[in-house]
């Protein structure tokens, strides 16, 4: 997989099967390959300042093998004007024994109504039992301040 981020962030959103295979090699999903009760942090520098509504984190789903499934929890929070760090939306918990026809998951964050941001932060867990964090894409749904 790709190591620099640029995957995460560059439109594609895979939904390819072949994540179950072994040897399975796509640079655009992102990988976090660690231990259980580990936490993938995320830092993204906003250049500017920006009002944001929405993010779409589009993850490997429980279909899938090898370790590789929906993350356990997922956490999202931006940075204010006045420098302060708050989550945004609810934190995302996948529900044990949950099951699923499909290779990706697309995990949803809203807020009613939209906050300056001048920087995002996400922080990730596998599930319990399972060793990877796999994202393919997160958007962030906003505009220029």
């Amino acid at each position: 997989a790709a190591t620099n981020g640029d995957e995460l962030t560059d439109g594609y959103i895979v939904t390819d099967e072949n994540i179950v295979l072994a040897a399975y090699k796509d640079d655009n999903w992102g990988f976090y390959s660690g231990l259980a009760n580990k936490t993938l942090t995320i830092d993204f520098d906003i250049e500017g300042t920006y009002m944001l509504s929405d993010i779409v984190i589009d993850s490997a789903a429980i279909k899938c093998g090898n370790g590789m499934c929906e993350p356990g929890t997922v956490t999202v929070y931006y940075k204010n004007a006045e420098g302060e760090w708050i989550q945004f939306g609810e934190t995302f918990t996948s529900a044990e024994g949950k099951t699923s026809e499909s290779y990706v998951s697309q995990i949803v964050f809203s807020v009613d109504e939209a906050v300056e941001i001048t920087d995002l932060k996400i922080e990730a867990s596998p599930r319990s039992g399972k060793a990877f964090v796999v994202f393919s894409e997160i958007q962030a749904m906003g505009y220029a301040k």
